[in-house]
């Protein structure tokens, strides 16, 4: 895959026992939390060892094809609405983490996979990005100080670790079709349920837009309902399952720190932060922990084509991926491409308001087709947006994953989750 360009721009953790012992124990260096999901997956085994082998068509574009998917059968070469040539190729799932793989430094590649080719087909032919990234908004002042800079101190490196242990070091993977992989998905509902506490206003669910299609994963979506617009909806959101070619189903090895334990935490601790002292916001607003991103972002198209599906008022996307790299020119990375450009600029603007002052810096990056889950809100039709570390770190999709290879703290992720707080915060507003 190509070289992203960068250029510079002016859980408290639940309470925990062990489960040693159970069929699903955790590794060293974890402390899960111990509610009503885990122990419900606590004896489950994934169907053929977590193997997947069922059929997948893979849409990408015709540069990732010939360096990504060449071993994956040619079916057809289509052009989208902007005029992109795509190609659709025929694999099966299990070859895909083989083909999923990234020269250091750089992204793995961009694709999507369906079921069927007439899935792929049907997707291609409604695919919105062309006019979602020109949409025009109606976005709000930035405002809100008095809600988001109270936050920002508030934000925790010691949850953020402590998360990112558990994800990476609790199982040998989180592959949407192994037993870890639904043992990840337990593991989130349990903690977010824990934030959410025993707020009315707040529901804690796995999203079954997806089906089987996301292996034996859910996504895990937390909604805080709105006060005064419940029918707008801000939708903050990170995948969490991990992928590398070592191993296959539930022996692979792919601890996924960076990519993506470490979004995933930031996601939550925004979520611990703001719902810690009551926080209600104006609009609606969905935490969202997607399923099988890295067999091509089905868990996150199936959530936006179901939102978009129903109707609903999507207003603004924040969707980040890999967050705890400290290698960059900058301390992280504003997507460009398969965003909405409105959204982007009113981001720059939060991140000077609130960010820039504190010394950070912020920079640009361009990723390609389909590299992570802004691109499935932004096909549906929404306006989305894309922040990552601004250098890649460049063990991901390997067994070199691993927390202690970005330094063994979390303390570059946490500028993640103080943005995702000031995105949520101007974006929801305060309500009553």
């Amino acid at each position: 895959m190509r070289r992203p360009t960068a250029r510079a721009l002016l859980a408290t953790p639940v309470a925990a026992l062990s489960l040693t012992g159970l069929a699903l124990s955790p590794m060293a260096g974890a402390s899960l939390p111990f509610g009503p999901e885990t122990v419900a997956v606590a004896d489950y085994t994934a169907p053929h060892g977590g193997v997947d082998e069922s059929t997948r068509y893979v849409v990408t574009s015709a540069a990732e094809h010939d360096d990504h998917f060449a071993a994956a059968a040619r079916v057809d070469t289509v052009r989208d609405a902007s005029g992109q040539e795509l190609v659709i190729s025929k694999t099966t799932a299990d070859r895909i983490p083989a083909m999923n793989s990234a020269v250091a430094g750089e992204r793995a590649p961009g694709f999507r996979s369906f079921a069927t080719l007439a899935e792929a087909e049907a997707f291609i032919a409604s695919d919105r990005s062309a006019e979602a990234v020109q949409q025009q908004l109606a976005l709000p002042a930035i405002d809100n100080q008095a809600t988001v800079s109270p936050w920002l101190e508030e934000v925790q490196e010691s949850r953020i670790r402590q998360t990112i242990t558990d994800l990476s070091t609790s199982w040998p993977n989180r592959y949407y079709a192994s037993s870890h992989g639904k043992a990840a998905s337990a593991y989130l509902h349990d903690a977010w349920s824990s934030i959410a506490g025993e707020r009315e206003d707040v529901t804690v669910a796995y999203d079954e837009s997806c089906g089987s299609d996301c292996g034996v994963q859910q996504n895990v979506t937390m909604t805080v309902q709105g006060t005064e617009n419940p029918d707008e909806i801000v939708v903050i959101g990170a995948h969490y399952d991990s992928i590398s070619d070592t191993g296959s189903g539930d022996s692979m090895q792919a601890p996924g720190a960076d990519d993506n334990a470490s979004a995933t935490a930031t996601v939550t601790e925004v979520a611990q932060v703001a719902l810690a002292n009551g926080w209600k916001p104006k609009r609606t607003v969905v935490f969202a922990a997607y399923a099988a991103e890295e067999v091509g972002l089905v868990g996150s198209d199936a959530m936006a084509r179901d939102h978009a599906a129903q109707g609903k008022n999507v207003v603004g996307v924040l969707n980040q991926d890999m967050t705890n790299y400290d290698g960059g020119s900058t301390d992280m990375a504003l997507m460009q491409d398969n965003t909405n450009t409105e959204l982007n600029s009113f981001n720059s603007e939060l991140f000077d308001t609130y960010l820039a002052p504190k010394g950070m810096t912020l920079g640009t990056m361009e990723c390609g087709y389909g590299c992570s889950d802004h691109a499935s809100w932004t096909a549906a039709g929404y306006p989305a947006s894309m922040v990552s570390e601004s250098e890649l770190f460049p063990q991901l999709h390997t067994t070199g994953d691993a927390l202690e290879n970005t330094g063994g703290t979390a303390d570059h992720s946490v500028k993640f989750a103080q943005f995702g707080l000031a995105f949520l915060g101007e974006m929801a507003k305060t309500g009553a």
